[in-house]
């Protein structure tokens, strides 16, 4: 996705982007020449191609993805923008295999999508960011599975109750303070990307095999009025897409690294779909706080919280 986010919007016009992972393709099936290993003999080989998706199911991706791109950007069919941002709405064209999307606007608001240094507490434009009860609070430059850079900054957040989850007074929460609502109404879209992240950064955590953080987000207008929302009720956290690049496996973990890394997905969140009071006023929201209070233990990797319009 490296491509995906050094493309940057700057004439002021109507422009989108996207980006899609797909597990289990590779770089030769989307076209009926190049096959299924990348490499030519002796060096392919050593390919781990049995668990490659079939040609035509990684074709059939390309001809739904890049066909509604075309159709958005060149035919301004504006319907087909969904399926960037909401691609389980094409599921009857896509195959089974799991796929993660990222989809922005040229008028998307970004709130924060921490490049602008590693300083925790603060972002753009005056924001200001709290934690409590977090072992691991940090902002880093996300890596590849061989240890080389994806080019991006995001942040990290790492907890452990132990045995049992504390009271609510000490429930790890992460909360974005804003100097000014950015939401018009309740049409509006909250946008964020997430992932799970390794659970090895937490210190003393005995089991670390992985987990599905399911926190609850807390939307807070200056009269102190909340709208809340579960992230599953969205959509669960995508497990992390594993894959063994060579047929050895020890080789493939000096050549190419650990069997997985962190893949951010956007989650766009309409408004509309928190439970709020009828006195609850989207054009004053406060505060964005995220709230771990499910989960024993955990990470998760954010970034790039934004704000759409409807139409968007």
């Amino acid at each position: 996705m490296r491509a995906f986010r050094r493309l940057e919007f700057t004439d002021g016009e109507d422009h989108i982007k996207a980006g899609v992972y797909i597990h289990r393709a590779n770089h030769g099936q989307f076209n009926t020449t190049w096959g299924r290993k990348d490499f030519g003999p002796p060096y392919g080989w050593l390919l781990n191609t049995a668990p490659l998706l079939p040609a035509e199911q990684q074709q059939q991706f390309a001809k739904v993805f890049i066909g509604a791109f075309a159709k958005t950007t060149l035919q301004e069919k504006e319907a087909y923008r969904m399926l960037f941002s909401r691609p389980g709405f094409a599921e009857t064209w896509l195959p089974q295999n799991p796929y993660l999307t990222q989809f922005q606007t040229s008028e998307d608001k970004v709130i924060q999508d921490y490049e602008e240094d590693i300083q925790v507490d603060r972002g753009k434009n005056g924001l200001t960011n709290t934690a409590t009860g977090f072992s691991v609070w940090k902002e880093e430059t996300l890596g590849t599975r061989n240890t080389d850079s994806q080019e991006n900054n995001a942040l990290v957040l790492g907890w452990n109750y132990g045995e049992n989850l504390p009271d609510s007074d000490s429930i790890a929460s992460y909360t974005w303070h804003l100097q000014q609502s950015p939401f018009v109404s309740d049409a509006d879209i909250l946008l964020l990307d997430l992932a799970v992240g390794d659970k090895s950064v937490l210190q003393g955590l005995k089991d670390k095999k992985l987990s599905f953080p399911d926190p609850l987000l807390q939307l807070t207008d200056s009269s102190g009025v909340k709208a809340v929302l579960r992230l599953s009720d969205i959509k669960p956290l995508t497990p992390p897409l594993k894959s063994r690049f060579l047929k050895q496996e020890n080789l493939s973990k000096e050549r190419v690294g650990k069997d997985w890394e962190v893949h951010l997905e956007n989650y766009p969140i309409p408004l509309q779909w928190f439970d709020t009071p009828d006195d609850f006023k989207p054009e004053a929201i406060i505060s964005i706080e995220i709230i771990f209070d499910k989960d024993k233990s955990g990470v998760l990797v954010i970034d790039n919280l934004a704000v759409r319009g409807a139409k968007k």
